[in-house]
């Protein structure tokens, strides 16, 4: 996975080395020489990149990285959030110490599901074997990657089981695959008949029918409780009697709680890209700056012929937006590459787990934007000390 990405940066760079003075000459060449300001500005533009192809390439390889390092926290922010958002499915979630099971006892006020589950061994590694509920109308609350024909009539005739992307990945199992289980009645074999995302969870896991596994669980992770808000405070007075541990959590709360983690952890991130970009737009700018002071004849001849040092700044300018503009238009195919590469192998050999690549171009913009933005900044602090330099020339002169 990290070859591949340097490849595709390597790839980049030398596109941006070979391709981008000629896309800019090409452009240069389009310009009228009726127009002689503009004219001299781009043909200077194109002669500025061919001297700034290190920096170009810095600059390149810090925008592809931080396109493709948004539109990969993106997608999988969005792919979290409709996951979360399918998979809980009850009103309200609680979870407990509780040595019993709760879903059976009386004078609960309202219908509870545990979640039922227990740790195995397969081929060395420790599995983790939960179960989900029977019935139809759960069906849609499992988002699938990959699924059998006959996959929910396997599973709830305790032929079938569906497993995380983690067990899938690690193992190289497939749908169609054979998986054992070390159950109560010894060794079992199932079918694979589904592959579902489980985002967060290190663990490899396997969801059993709630009829298999109810009988021989080893711990409760969770209950769903079907309350309504009037019905909350009756069963957290009805909580509060079986179980003082017990935490009662809205649907909402949770996935509002879950995001609001989710965007803690790339929150390091997000400063990273930026102080990233911030680099190489002060090596770019360090670089146009020395090379602005080997072209200072030809601005001091621009001056002596009438132009005017407002319309050199702004000739400059465009310049340096022009090879800007540039160097990001050739990233952005490279930075979609990249957000690629880190979701759909990155991600897979580090995590286990993939996820739909979804590209918002407002998130794209804005990346592009904010690139931007930072180097023509600081490309144009030093042209407001262009007009005290023309003056110190011409006394000198």
């Amino acid at each position: 996975a990290l070859l591949y990405i340097g490849l595709v940066l390597i790839a980049g760079c030398t596109t941006v080395v070979l391709l981008m003075p000629q896309l800019m000459s090409l452009v240069a060449r389009r310009i009228s020489t009726t127009k002689p300001l503009l004219h001299w500005s781009m043909h200077n533009a194109v002669s500025l990149s061919q001297r700034t192809r290190l920096a170009a390439c810095a600059f390149f390889i810090a925008l592809a990285a931080n396109i493709g390092m948004n539109v990969m926290v993106d997608s999988f922010r969005q792919a979290t959030e409709q996951w979360l958002e399918q998979r809980l499915f009850a009103p309200f979630y609680f979870y407990t110490d509780f040595e019993g099971d709760l879903s059976k006892e009386e004078g609960a006020p309202v219908p509870l599901l545990a979640r039922y589950g227990k740790d195995v061994r397969v081929n060395g590694q420790t599995l983790e074997v939960r179960s989900f509920p029977d019935g139809a109308k759960y069906q849609q609350y499992l988002m699938l990657d990959d699924q059998s024909r006959w996959a929910w009539s396997a599973f709830h005739a305790q032929r079938g089981v569906f497993i995380n992307q983690q067990l899938a990945y690690r193992q190289g199992l497939s749908t169609g695959d054979a998986v054992s289980l070390h159950l109560n009645a010894g060794v079992q074999d199932f079918e694979i008949v589904g592959v579902y995302p489980d985002y967060g969870n290190p663990k490899a896991q396997v969801l059993l029918p709630e009829a298999l596994l109810s009988n021989e669980y080893a711990h409760i992770s969770a209950y769903a409780a079907f309350a309504s808000s009037s019905e909350e405070a009756a069963l957290e007075s009805w909580l509060n009697e079986h179980s003082e541990s017990a935490r009662l959590i809205s649907r909402s709360t949770l996935i509002e709680q879950s995001m609001m983690v989710f965007s803690r952890t790339f929150l390091t991130t997000d400063t990273l890209n930026l102080v990233t970009m911030l680099v190489a737009a002060l090596s770019f700018f360090v670089s146009i700056t020395l090379l602005v002071m080997d072209i200072k004849p030809q601005l001091l001849l621009l001056r002596s012929v009438g132009v005017s040092p407002f319309r050199i700044k702004l000739s400059l300018f465009s310049q340096y937006c022009f090879i800007a503009v540039s160097c990001a238009m050739l990233a952005l195919p490279f930075a979609l590459l990249l957000a690629w590469l880190l979701v759909n192998k990155v991600n897979r050999f580090a995590f286990h787990w993939t996820y739909p690549l979804i590209l918002d171009p407002m998130i794209i913009m804005q990346s592009l934007l904010i690139g931007l933005g930072l180097l023509v900044l600081l490309m144009a602090l030093p042209l407001g000390r262009l007009q005290a330099r023309f003056y110190s020339q011409q006394e000198a002169l």
